[in-house]
């Protein structure tokens, strides 16, 4: 197909049109729009030969992203005008000098032309941006100038950062957490303008990144399921094995864009992410602005969302693939990008909360927080950080109908691809949940005669505590749900990790400290978690069950010989009671000893691996929110901590829990090997502990 001579002249007029309507429109709702016309003009030329279109709109394509470019760096390394700071000087009662006034309007002037500056750089990397998503830009622009992009908007979000001096650094207790910037008599939307720049600064890198991706995996020649093609000759096949063991190989592509664009983009997003605002007590007396948590709200959603994008995009499992380039650029660094995502995440965690409340709920909100963790938690799901994926597996109950259904979704397909892996999770997220409970118990009333006020207050805390346990059971029922197989030979599969994850779960509801805790709590604190296992309980077959009978006899005898026993309350030992009538299991060391001939196999002759392995330690778990429990455990317990980092990890255990008093979580692996805790993420905490 061919254009008539007649009808260049006017088509090429109308891409010129569209391009200076994209170059100075206002409505920016119109801009997608533009580059989508742009974009099915060029395809379709392509698919019908017509090197005529084709040629006109890549040149002006090639003209826009030109001038944008140049401007964006014209701007931003244009530097602000230098002003002398104000000298505070004696009020007197006479008029303002002419000199006085000229010298106000100039400064006025300076603040008016570094406002414009700021909108500017917001419209340029915004259209830059919305070109990128739809076009590979690369092939036009003059040079690659995206360092130059991340260390300008780095140093923007460094001015603007709340909280980053310390007291000792200036005079002026103001300017340690207020920076200037934030102080100077501008107009709010210029930081709004910042913030939304660096949104589309995340986008702009991120849709350039895929474009990369996509060119070099055809330079490479390599396919999507190249690891899988069982067609290959034994001798391709050796030739892979030793590339894969080859560490030079990938070591060559040290230079390659991707890496380098790559690191470059987690370092953004871990400068993102110290935009994080801790929660204050006092939310009226607070040194923070509705405009100060406005942008740093902004800022770190934009880096949540393309974390999600990004951990998809480059998955962790690549590092295990045959070709040492998708070794080189898997992302397997993310240790900031997990801590500051669950750290904001956690922040806001009341948003998705108030979904139950509503009569039509806000499906919008709950896209935004959870599709970026299930994203990267379907495409990284084999080498998934387990707590991570607990805190999001919490919400499964509590946060609206349609956070649920998106999560039972989440948990059908993590299970078909690693079904024991989602039950470690699961046992991660109880715990969590349950220890976040434990520490929300009331305070017994201290006064000898409390008022009826006093005690109409500490009935209402009890009665949230009761409800917050039923939630819990609701979280177990719809967790186990996830694990309800439904085939036969799956059903096989999962009954000797469900029987770890049981014994497990026992071994941390009797347990009363963890390794490294000084303090412990009084004897069967913890019995109430039984409860919770009960809905796990009925997915094991009795006759399974019955292996469990030593390990659970052995704890009920230790339990009974504490010293504090009789100090054990009387909801505990029901808990304990109506588990073992549900498993079978003797609720005294002297049932069992009258039936110790027929109680079977030890759990450790069966499983395939034991919860005691102890190559690994687990972390202190950490607060889930709110919600939790039967009723009240009078026992006197030692503090748990609600406030640790989301993904603590070894080698900080012990300093956290001296300073916290504890945490749930104990320092055992969980699951088939059963590691709840056991990631790789060990900057997780020094990201956490900035807030």
């Amino acid at each position: 197909m061919t254009h008539h001579p007649k009808l260049k002249t006017p088509l090429r007029d109308m891409v010129q049109t569209l391009v200076d309507i994209y170059g100075t429109v206002g409505d920016e709702s119109s801009l997608p729009v533009i580059v989508e016309s742009l974009a099915t003009l060029m395809e379709s030329s392509h698919e019908n030969d017509n090197s005529t279109v084709r040629a006109l709109c890549q040149t002006q394509l090639s003209q826009l992203t030109q001038n944008l470019t140049e401007r964006l760096l014209e701007l931003l390394q244009s530097k602000a005008p230098a002003k002398e700071p104000k000298k505070k000087k004696k009020k007197r009662k006479t008029r303002r000098s002419s000199t006085s006034v000229d010298d106000d309007d100039e400064e006025e002037d300076d603040d008016n032309k570094e406002n414009d500056k700021e909108f500017a750089i917001h419209r340029c990397i915004q259209r830059l941006s919305i070109l990128a998503k739809r076009i590979r830009i690369q092939e036009f622009w003059p040079h690659d100038f995206r360092q130059e992009l991340v260390d300008a908007m780095t140093k923007r979000l460094e001015e603007r950062q709340l909280g980053a001096k310390t007291e000792d650094d200036t005079d002026d207790p103001m300017e340690n957490i207020i920076p200037l910037i934030w102080q100077k008599e501008i107009s709010t939307d210029v930081h709004e303008a910042c913030s939304h720049a660096t949104k589309h600064t995340l986008d702009f890198l991120l849709a350039c990144l895929a474009w990369d991706l996509y060119t070099a995996k055809q330079e490479e020649n390599l396919s999507v399921d190249e690891d899988e093609d069982e067609d290959e000759d034994d001798d391709n096949k050796e030739e892979e094995e030793e590339d894969e063991n080859d560490d030079t190989k990938v070591e060559e592509y040290a230079d390659h864009v991707i890496v380098q664009q790559r690191d470059a983009l987690v370092e953004f997003l871990g400068t993102c992410f110290q935009q994080f605002l801790p929660e204050e007590e006092d939310e009226e007396d607070s040194m923070y602005t509705d405009d100060h948590i406005q942008f740093s709200d902004t800022v770190q959603l934009a880096a949540l969302q393309t974390c999600g994008d990004l951990r998809s995009l480059l998955p962790k499992s690549w590092n295990q693939a045959r070709s040492p380039f998708l070794r080189a650029v898997a992302l397997t660094e993310d240790q900031v990008l997990i801590g500051g995502s669950i750290r904001y995440f956690r922040s806001k965690t009341n948003d998705l909360r108030d979904q139950e409340e509503l009569d039509v709920e806000d499906v919008s909100t709950v896209h935004r927080w959870l599709l970026p963790f299930g994203r990267s938690l379907v495409a990284n799901w084999s080498e998934s950080n387990r707590r991570e994926a607990g805190y999001v597996f919490a919400h499964s109950v509590g946060s609206g109908r349609a956070a649920q259904d998106l999560l039972l979704a989440l948990g059908q397909c993590c299970k078909r691809m690693d079904p024991v892996r989602l039950m470690e999770t699961h046992m991660a997220t109880l715990r969590t949940s349950f220890d976040a409970w434990l520490a929300h118990e009331p305070e017994d009333v201290e006064s000898e005669r409390p008022t009826d006020d006093e005690m109409a207050a500490f009935a209402a805390a009890e009665e949230d505590h009761r409800d917050e346990f039923e939630l819990l059971l609701q979280q177990s029922k719809c967790l186990a749900q996830m694990l309800k197989p439904n085939k036969k030979a799956l059903e096989a599969k999962l009954q000797d990790p469900m029987l770890a994850f049981l014994k497990e779960g026992i071994r941390f509801a009797f347990s009363v400290a963890d390794e490294g805790e000084e303090d412990e709590l009084l004897p069967g604190a913890r019995l109430t978690f039984l409860l919770v296992l009960e809905h796990f309980g009925k997915l094991c077959k009795p006759q399974n069950a019955i292996v469990l009978r030593d390990y659970w006899t052995e704890q009920v005898s230790m339990l009974q010989r504490d010293p504090d026993y009789d100090q054990a309350h009387q909801d505990d030992l029901d808990a304990m009671e109506q588990f073992a009538k549900l498993m079978n299991f003797p609720v005294t060391a002297a049932a069992a000893s009258s039936s110790s001939s027929s109680v079977g196999q030890s759990p450790k002759s069966v499983l395939v691996q034991d919860y005691d392995d102890e190559e690994e330690e687990e972390d202190s778990v950490a607060q889930t929110p709110r919600r939790s429990s039967v009723s009240r455990s009078s026992v006197a317990r030692s503090s748990v901590s609600t406030a640790l980092s989301p993904l603590l990890e070894e080698g900080e255990e012990e300093e956290e829990s001296k300073s916290s008093g504890g945490g749930g979580g104990g320092a055992r692996r969980s699951s088939v090997s059963m590691d709840t805790l056991e990631e790789e993420e060990e900057d997780n905490a020094v990201v956490e502990d900035e807030s």
